[in-house]
């Protein structure tokens, strides 16, 4: 128990850690499907995926981004993490990549099957500390950190969700990064 307990003290102070942390973009050019890869791979051992069933639909014609390949893994594996989390019984993940009309930006999909989220939560689910989660067991900090993340990288994150059926977070990157964001 002792052991537990310090193993999640850990997990706590390593998130408010990377939450406070004023990260800087390490831009370089990077495949979104090589991510999405070194995602699935780093978490698919976990004993909550057994039951899960991940569907890629990436597109062929996906550019290149430039963007910072460590903090993306990080983003996708958060939200791989909650979805798993959503279905405790199991159920399927789909992840779908695509261009964006405009073709300066791509667009990464990511849709599970589980419960849904409750329409008054949606709001608050990038807030720091916010958690559905039972106490012990989440520190509200994820989905926070997701967006941070995102938004150092120019880009968008939204979310809608069907209670008891499914929960979607789009994600929106640029192609390009601004010279000012490439340090």
């Amino acid at each position: 128990m002792i052991v537990q307990e310090t193993l999640r003290c850990k997990k706590i102070v390593s998130d408010l850690l990377n939450f406070a942390r004023q990260q800087d973009v390490l831009a370089q050019e990077c495949d979104v499907h090589d991510i999405l890869q070194q995602a699935i791979s780093s978490i698919s051992h976990q004993p909550g995926f057994a039951q899960v069933q991940i569907i890629q639909n990436f597109a062929s014609d996906l550019p290149h981004i430039q963007a910072d390949p460590f903090q993306l893994v990080q983003v996708f594996v958060n939200l791989l993490n909650n979805s798993t989390e959503a279905m405790p019984q199991g159920g399927t993940i789909t992840i779908e990549t695509r261009r964006t009309d405009y073709q300066q930006a791509v667009e990464i999909v990511v849709t599970d099957t589980g419960g849904g989220i409750p329409e008054e939560n949606l709001g608050k689910l990038f807030n720091p500390f916010f958690t559905t989660k039972p106490l012990g067991k989440g520190t509200g900090l994820g989905l926070s950190i997701v967006y941070g993340i995102i938004k150092m990288h120019r880009g968008q994150i939204s979310v809608k969700s069907q209670l008891g059926n499914r929960t979607t977070f789009t994600i929106i990157l640029p192609v390009i990064l601004s010279k000012q964001e490439e340090i």
